[in-house]
């Protein structure tokens, strides 16, 4: 996205060329609840205790809202995703936030529900800044996301109609219980929808942007731009989605930090998005009332040994220079009957697995042979890593579960979740 060679993301290119773009950013999960819980606490899944989509907070954890609410800042999310999460104690989506603005709205389509949070973002900001308050505003888009409905002006939707949500999400699934890829002509189809959604939220961030550029003062506000989780279309094996997919399409994610004093340029240092609560912290000058799992991307050096990332309670992976180390946290393969063939991938049937990669953009992993002498080195920091990994996870207590039934039928209806799962 950072790289604009064809016209599809122009405002995000222009946000790059103002800010401190970090080229190897990780999410520390795959699916929007517990990497939102990351990057709004500054801890890692098995700290927070959001290890899935229906898992809650653990009660002992204070958020970077309610932090930033206890020094005098006025607070406001407005999010297109998981809105119920805004009625469930404790969540990110509810504590420490003065105003919670929700955009979804199922008798309209996805790319109206972001229209809506960032109206009212801005308006939010504007009211703040008339005030004279410092504030902090989380902006949450859906797009791009399945179901994969672009704009009307992004998609010829009378010449190439886009099948309904229901509709759309089991045929794409349908070819994951086959454990092969769709044909060239659906991938490319699927590609080109994606990157029309894409588009889509690339205009809504001009929309915001163009408002900071004109807001008397606009040059003084910080900006972070991130994403919860990316995608897999079937590039490294055969899923459609995020969840359950452990690859870089759904864990490598954009982040970017524009903000006074920071020199634009880029980095390839690696980093995790959980570190955006130490850098929100240290560019207003706070501390945490405790020892959190990152430091502030603006340090001298901000780069990590290993990214690390978990995938409901089931596995976690290591992201190094140039490995990717899975260990699954559970002993026995999961086999969850609804969805039994995304559990496949080897970082769900092995102990452990690990892999080379080409460069940041490959995303065909190179498995590597953990008895190869000549990867002993790496296997066994990797090994011994993701060991105090384990540890941290032995240590927290067990996951409570959220029981409301309006969110699991929210989950339902997004594709979350399994008709049969509580």
């Amino acid at each position: 996205m950072y790289r604009d060679e064809a016209p599809r993301s122009p405002s995000t290119a222009r946000l790059a060329e103002d800010s401190l773009v970090f080229e190897r950013a990780y999410s520390q999960a795959c699916n929007t609840s517990p990497a939102v819980a990351s990057f709004l606490t500054g801890l890692l899944p098995p700290r927070h205790g959001v290890l899935h989509q229906v898992a809650k907070m653990s009660d002992s954890v204070v958020t970077l809202p309610m932090m930033l609410k206890a020094e005098g800042l006025r607070t406001g999310s407005f999010v297109a995703n998981l809105c119920k999460l805004q009625d469930v104690q404790p969540s990110v989506f509810n504590e420490g936030w003065d105003v919670r603005f929700c955009g979804m709205d199922d008798k309209k389509p996805q790319h109206e529900w972001d229209q809506a949070v960032v109206d009212a973002g801005m308006e939010f900001i504007r009211q703040a800044e008339a005030d004279g308050v410092p504030y902090m505003a989380w902006i949450h888009l859906m797009d791009p996301h399945s179901e994969y409905d672009p704009e009307p002006q992004d998609w010829d939707h009378e010449s190439s109609p886009v099948r309904a949500k229901i509709a759309q999400v089991q045929y794409l699934s349908s070819f994951e219980e086959t454990f092969a890829p769709p044909p060239a002509p659906v991938l490319d189809r699927l590609n080109a929808l994606y990157d029309a959604e894409v588009t889509g939220s690339d205009r809504q961030l001009g929309r915001l942007l163009d408002f900071l550029d004109e807001l008397p003062g606009g040059d003084e506000i910080a900006l972070i731009f991130s994403a919860d989780h990316g995608e897999e279309l079937y590039e490294t094996w055969s899923r459609i989605g995020h969840g359950f997919s452990m690859t870089e399409g759904v864990l490598h994610v954009p982040l970017a930090i524009r903000a006074p004093g920071v020199e634009a340029g880029r980095t390839d240092a690696l980093v995790e998005t959980l570190s955006i609560t130490p850098t929100i912290l240290g560019l207003l000058g706070l501390e945490s009332p405790y020892e959190l799992d990152g430091e502030t991307l603006l340090a001298e050096d901000p780069g990590v040994a290993a990214a690390r990332s978990f995938e409901s309670g089931l596995a976690m992976t290591l992201r190094t220079d140039d490995h990717r180390y899975w260990r699954r946290t559970v002993k026995k393969a999961p086999t969850r009957e609804w969805v039994g063939w995304r559990l496949k991938a080897p970082w769900f049937q092995q102990a452990e697995c690990m892999a080379s990669f080409v460069g940041p953009w490959q995303y065909q992993p190179q498995w590597i042979a953990l008895d190869d002498p000549e990867q002993q080195p790496v296997v066994g920091e990797l090994r011994s890593q993701a060991g105090r990994l384990m540890d941290t996870i032995r240590a927290q207590p067990p996951i409570e579960e959220i029981v409301d039934a309006d969110y699991l039928q929210q989950l339902r209806e997004l594709g979350y979740i399994g008709e049969d799962q509580h």
